[in-house]
């Protein structure tokens, strides 16, 4: 393939790791300019793609028509030219416990941009490490896309924890193919509500963990002040791996915030309900829009679309200052991160 026009990046730099690929294949895909992506993932324990970014970039360049060179396990220079983006169906197999999200967050960028309807199957793991579950994507995350005019379903059909995977996750999303905003509506009293995955172990493991969270919301929550908390348990008995993680989320229409975190082995579940309750009263306090994972997954989307909000989120990370970089690439100055001068908060919005 020629390189005319190519936007050449340093896979190494900033998070130095799928972030780069993930946001950079879905900018080339949006903006039809071609890229070439190297030391990819250099200083990780393990260079080059693994499973889970070949399953998000490659299912980038059949969305778009794309045509990719270097795409194999454990290379370190891909090279991708994008082509006409369709509205497609598609079943993709990470083949690990891989982050079932961490694909979606590649692509759905891409399908918002697709006239029409896609549905999209994903094996792999839907709660893993250093990665956003599922149901905060599905919490979060769509409800932003609703917000820019994307219809998004997701459901969950398999649970997959690490490290056997095995997870399963069905979404169909349609969209009008032009993104713009509607701001939301504030509702008339915001939500807290939750819930706890956990598949193959007692389900007493979950009523702990939410009694835990549930004590210390009720103590920080006034009578009347919001509806809930509501933390429902989802409890399947049997499947490909087993293991617990709690999402605890808060909105008002316009903010939306999330708390998750994994169970693991030797941590007491009283622990851990009680750690993301009081990690969401602390956001809440804040005075933040969403919290700073979600904030470097809706990037791509506001800077494609024809309009969006502001967000303040609590805190920078490399995730998002790595977006912001890689964002500027395909489209120079189009997103703005500044510090709140009133709070600790910093906003992101659209120039």
């Amino acid at each position: 393939m020629a390189d005319d026009g190519m936007i050449d990046i340093d896979g190494s730099v900033g998070e130095g790791g799928g972030q780069i690929l993930r946001t950079a294949f879905a900018m080339s895909a949006i903006t039809g300019k071609p890229v070439n992506i190297r030391n990819i993932r250099a200083d990780r324990p393990k260079p080059g793609l693994a499973s889970q970014h070949l399953t998000a970039i490659k299912a980038v360049t059949e969305i778009c028509n794309g045509e990719l060179e270097g795409a194999y396990k454990g290379s370190e220079r891909v090279s991708f030219h994008p082509g006409n983006i369709e509205a497609r169906d598609m079943e993709l197999d990470i083949g690990t416990a891989g982050s079932i999200s961490l694909v979606l967050q590649a692509i759905l960028p891409v399908l918002a941009r697709a006239h029409g309807e896609s549905n999209i199957r994903i094996r792999g793991g839907t709660d893993v490490k250093w990665s956003p579950p599922v149901d905060h994507l599905r919490n979060i995350i769509l409800p932003i896309y609703e917000d820019h005019g994307i219809k998004c379903e997701l459901d969950v059909l398999k649970r997959g924890y690490y490290p056997r995977g095995g997870g399963e996750v069905h979404i169909c999303i349609r969209s009008p193919g032009e993104i713009s905003c509607a701001m939301p509506d504030k509702a008339d009293k915001p939500v807290l509500s939750g819930m706890i995955n956990i598949t193959g172990l007692p389900r007493k493991i979950a009523e702990r963990m939410r009694n835990a969270a549930m004590n210390e919301l009720d103590e920080f929550i006034e009578p009347g002040e919001m509806s809930g908390p509501d933390i429902i348990i989802d409890h399947r008995e049997n499947g490909a791996s087993q293991g617990i993680g709690i999402l605890l989320t808060f909105s008002d229409g316009k903010r939306n915030l999330g708390v998750d975190i994994l169970g693991e082995r030797g941590v007491p579940a009283e622990v851990i309900g009680k750690k993301a309750a009081n990690r969401l009263i602390e956001l809440m306090d804040s005075g933040a829009d969403i919290d700073e994972h979600g904030a470097d997954q809706i990037m791509t989307l506001m800077a494609i679309s024809g309009s969006s909000p502001a967000f303040i989120f609590p805190k920078m990370t490399s995730h998002i200052s790595t977006n912001l970089n890689i964002i500027g690439r395909f489209m120079p100055d189009i997103l703005n991160i500044a510090k709140d001068n009133n709070s600790n908060n910093y906003i992101l919005s659209r120039l």
